[in-house]
């Protein structure tokens, strides 16, 4: 009898105690937490929104670079423009390898799909938005793109004036 009535105090003692958790406050923690945490990826996404895109303008009749979103320049790395890109451009993944002077040097390991599978406009996207991308960088006129040259790229050094000539360039 006696561990019957052990039995039943520990019991009670036990749904006691989960009966004064609060389920709201563990509910608040984890809204909380989510609420954060869409906060950091909506601040991530913002950071990798591209910053410049070529697009075809109507009354031009006429593709032409357009800013997305402004930026501090103090804030630009190389690496973070790298970064960027690759995230805008999942199909032609490319490398910041250095900076000399004006020139800011890029390579694409793999540019069959910019080369061979976009298309000519779909490779001038690519590289106007790049180029125009990384001369944000303070004191950066110009980039030096290296891949392996194909039907709708070539690699060479480009910068926000190249491109009134660059459809002849690449042909």
């Amino acid at each position: 009898m006696r561990n019957m009535r052990n039995f039943f105090s520990v019991l009670f003692l036990m749904i006691s105690v989960f009966a004064c958790s609060n389920p709201e406050t563990e509910k608040e923690t984890t809204v909380t937490s989510a609420t954060n945490k869409d906060t950091v990826n909506t601040s991530l996404q913002e950071e990798t929104k591209a910053i410049w895109k070529y697009v075809f303008d109507s009354t031009l009749n006429d593709f032409k670079p357009v800013q997305q979103r402004s930026v501090s320049k103090v804030d630009l790395s190389p690496q973070h423009i790298e970064k960027i890109i690759n995230k805008n451009w999942p199909n032609v993944q490319i490398r910041y390898n250095r900076t000399s002077h004006d020139t800011i040097y890029i390579s694409i390991p793999n540019s069959t799909v910019l080369t061979q599978q976009m298309g000519t406009t779909g490779a001038l996207q690519f590289l106007v938005s790049t180029t125009y991308t990384f001369t944000e960088l303070n004191d950066i006129q110009h980039v030096a793109f290296d891949f392996e040259e194909g039907d709708h790229a070539i690699p060479g050094v480009y910068d926000r004036n190249s491109w009134g000539q660059l459809p002849s360039a690449i042909q």
